[in-house]
């Protein structure tokens, strides 16, 4: 049998700072992908938050050029009606100076 060679076999101060160092190492990579995990997850419910954002300025901006579309209709009905009026009474006025003659 071969002598035995303690230059070969680790010191118990040796494994610990092994299962230390090991243990430093293995925190490290599961700190890494729980870190990639979350910052997935917050990339995520940020973009759902943007697309959220993106319908609602979508909708905003209907809602406002259907209201210009309806100032626009109510501004040209106005017009029209005092456009109306001022024939209207322009007629009066013609009739009640031809008739009067």
């Amino acid at each position: 049998m071969p002598a035995y060679d303690d230059t070969d076999t680790p010191r118990l101060a040796e494994i610990a700072r092994m299962l230390k160092d090991f243990r430093d190492e293995w925190r490290q990579g599961v700190q890494e992908l729980v870190r990639k995990d979350v910052y997935a997850v917050h990339i995520a419910a940020l973009e759902a938050k943007i697309n959220g954002l993106d319908m609602k300025i979508a909708t905003t901006d209907t809602k406002i050029k259907e209201n210009e579309a309806n100032a626009h209709f109510k501004q040209n009905l106005l017009y029209g009606t005092a456009l109306a009026a001022g024939v209207s009474l322009l007629g009066w006025v013609l009739t009640s100076i031809v008739g009067g003659v």
